[in-house]
């Protein structure tokens, strides 16, 4: 989806996944490389929103709403409009599907788990407890 709209847009996407990859394409992660993956996708937005990028995506997941919190107080810093998307899929919520359908290889268990906890807040809330509020932050 977030390559599809960047796509779509000319926006700039930016994925902790990108620095999760190893030479090879494979998916590699540890929870040392997902703090430093994560650091570098937070600097390099940054830099955009300060170079005045007019769309930018930022394709991570955030469960909750705290992993998501810094790029909210980067957009409301820089006077973005923030927009929080989930998939558009009709199999978003199917976990079997969603076995099938991972890039990440993850295990079922895991992806359960995901799943109750984003199942557990609705999008409104979770816009909610961010505090966007998008009449104060025009797009830029």
């Amino acid at each position: 989806m977030a390559h599809r709209i960047a796509g779509r847009t000319g926006a700039k996407l930016f994925s902790a996944d990108t620095f999760l990859t190893n030479g090879c394409g494979e998916y590699v992660w540890t929870i040392e490389l997902t703090h430093e993956a994560h650091a570098i996708c937070e600097h390099l937005v940054e830099i955009a929103m300060r170079k005045g990028e007019r769309t930018i995506v930022v394709d991570n997941t955030h469960l909750r709403p705290k992993a998501a919190k810094v790029y909210v107080n980067l957009a409301k810093k820089h006077g973005y409009q923030i927009e929080v998307r989930e998939p558009d899929t009709p199999w978003k919520y199917d976990l079997s599907e969603l076995c099938k359908r991972n890039t990440h290889n993850l295990p079922q268990i895991t992806l359960e788990q995901m799943l109750a906890i984003w199942l557990n807040i609705p999008l409104a809330g979770f816009e909610q407890a961010l505090e966007i509020d998008n009449a104060q932050n025009p797009d830029p």
